[in-house]
């Protein structure tokens, strides 16, 4: 599977049940060979969450209340937006819309496809996870009696590398200090190296907030990063200074470099739409009224697609995706932007219509306009075709 692959089943939020996002995953396509590449992809998460249900014979809410959350006193998580209660104290995330203008983003659910994320906890609650993957599985519970949640051995396979992944280069100077020697994913955790020491961690992603988890087991240092923006750059530059301090390293301005980082990017991002207005045929015009684009469309693993022309615009609705709601404005040729009427969103999209030999659409197309636009909009891989 390509990265991120099949996340619109359940990103952002479908109808869709787990099983159903499970299923319709078959059809998904393939971009590569068994392992023969590293893309991360949330999905699979769901169907381990599937497996850990069959086998527990309970809910994976249930399953994770009871094996994990009660006996490590972690009793302020919440499994899911909606599973928050009155009074519970919690952060709202902010999201730039259209990339430049912060606002409050949505509270959504990850309702079927809960394995891949979307639980509520604290730096509190999270300390004591840290704690129990330090201890490698061990714990003591209310009554202060030692327990195992898991043997040793578990965690060294859960630490191993599985898929060994190209080391990148940074892309400022800045940031060569944190560059690692190796990286790679293990069961569930990425592993790599900072300073000579070994780095087992993984982020997350939300509506409005990103987060960091990182420990240093040799150290027995865990340091968790929980943010209500979405800049990446903050977890990563607050968890460095923190490991530094810690490894008495030399001090480094991490969020200057970060931060040149960013401008770096929005600086691509800025070059890439320039390129797009330079090759822009701007004087075409569709090839066919924009009657003959309205419709309802299909694609194999996602479902069902709608186009409907209203006045002189033609909109776009994804059946089982409330948010994913937009005008199609006319771009060049037979291509249209989509722009998505939640800002926040910041997934605006190129719609490429192909005709057949009789002049009648056959197949419609769609690409992230920005580079920035997060890999779980995969647009790219949708390949829509008019239900007759």
């Amino acid at each position: 599977l390509g990265l991120g692959a099949g996340d619109l089943l359940y990103w952002p939020t479908t109808d869709y049940t787990t099983t159903e996002v499970a299923r319709r995953l078959r059809h998904v396509p393939l971009t590569g060979s068994f392992r023969d590449r590293y893309a991360y992809d949330n999905i699979l998460y769901s169907v381990a969450q599937l497996v850990v249900e069959q086998a527990g014979g309970q809910s994976f809410e249930s399953f994770l209340r009871t094996r994990i959350f009660a006996p490590l006193g972690m009793d302020a998580v919440r499994h899911n937006s909606d599973a928050l209660r009155p009074g519970d104290n919690v952060a709202t995330g902010y999201a730039l819309a259209d990339f430049k203008d912060l606002q409050p983003a949505p509270r959504l659910s990850w309702h079927n496809a809960s394995g891949a994320g979307g639980l509520y906890a604290s730096a509190y609650d999270m300390a004591k996870w840290m704690r129990l993957q330090l201890a490698g599985g061990a714990y003591r519970d209310a009554a202060g009696r030692e327990q195992r949640m898991f043997e040793e051995k578990t965690q060294q396979q859960m630490w191993s590398v599985i898929t060994p992944i190209t080391v990148p280069q940074p892309p400022v100077p800045e940031l060569l200090a944190a560059k690692p020697n190796y990286i790679g994913y293990g069961q569930g955790w990425t592993l790599s190296d900072y300073r000579g020491n070994k780095l087992v961690w993984h982020t997350g992603g939300w509506p409005g907030m990103v987060s960091r988890l990182t420990l240093l087991p040799e150290r027995k240092l865990g340091v968790v990063v929980l943010t209500n923006a979405e800049l990446g750059g903050a977890f990563n530059a607050i968890t460095l200074r923190v490991l530094d301090a810690y490894l008495d390293a030399p001090k480094t301005d991490w969020n200057a470099a970060y931060g040149a980082a960013l401008a770096k990017s929005r600086k691509n991002a800025d070059d890439s739409w320039a390129k797009h207005e330079a090759a822009r045929a701007k004087r075409s015009q569709p090839s066919l009224p924009l009657t003959d684009y309205a419709g309802a469309w299909r694609d194999i693993w996602y479902g069902d697609v709608s186009i409907a022309r209203q006045g002189d615009l033609l909109r776009m609705r994804f059946s089982r995706t409330n948010s994913l709601v937009g005008t199609l404005t006319h771009w060049q040729h037979d291509t249209f932007i989509v722009r998505w009427d939640e800002r926040w969103l910041n997934a605006d999209a190129f719609v490429t219509f192909s005709l057949d030999a009789d002049g009648k659409p056959r197949e419609a197309r769609m690409k992230a306009v920005s580079p920035n636009t997060d890999f779980s909009f995969d647009f790219q891989d949708l390949v829509l075709k008019p239900v007759r």
